[in-house]
């Protein structure tokens, strides 16, 4: 079963085509928010990648399998996001396998945590291998400085 090896959210991420090698800019960890409470739920704009890392659990064992992201909106209300499910292939002369899923907004419910869920397929069971938290903040002192 291949072995998830960490997940960074980040403002953007790059691979050189000439290394192989990826770059990760800027982690996000928080944001905030101008939009009056009464207006939420809100799509924010905000462009920025998941990026995953997967290994061979045995680098001498070729191996598949199938994982998902999920948004999680709030501990609270149980309201959840499939944003998308891929393939890590693991065969031939892979060992390690990354994988960026790019957002170009993201909903919120209200201010508090939203959770990034990574979880991989074991068996018939999702099973969650990584938890990324994104704090929102409702910020209305940012609005005055425009």
């Amino acid at each position: 079963m291949a072995r998830h090896i960490w997940s960074v959210l980040c403002e953007s991420s790059i691979i050189d085509s000439l290394t192989n090698r990826m770059s990760l800019f800027n982690a996000v960890e928080q944001i905030g928010v101008t939009v009056p409470l009464e207006e939420w739920p809100v799509e924010i704009p905000l462009r920025f990648d998941l990026v995953t890392m997967w290994s061979r659990f045995d680098f001498e064992v070729a191996e598949e399998s199938l994982a998902r992201i999920i948004v999680d909106h709030t501990d609270e209300i149980d309201e959840v996001d499939e944003v998308e499910s891929y393939s890590i292939n693991l065969t031939g002369d892979f060992k390690r396998f990354r994988h960026q899923t790019r957002f170009f907004g993201v909903r919120v419910m209200r201010p508090g945590v939203t959770w990034f869920i990574v979880q991989q397929l074991r068996g018939d069971e999702w099973a969650e291998v990584s938890r990324i938290p994104l704090e929102v903040r409702f910020q209305p002192e940012l609005e005055k400085q425009t």
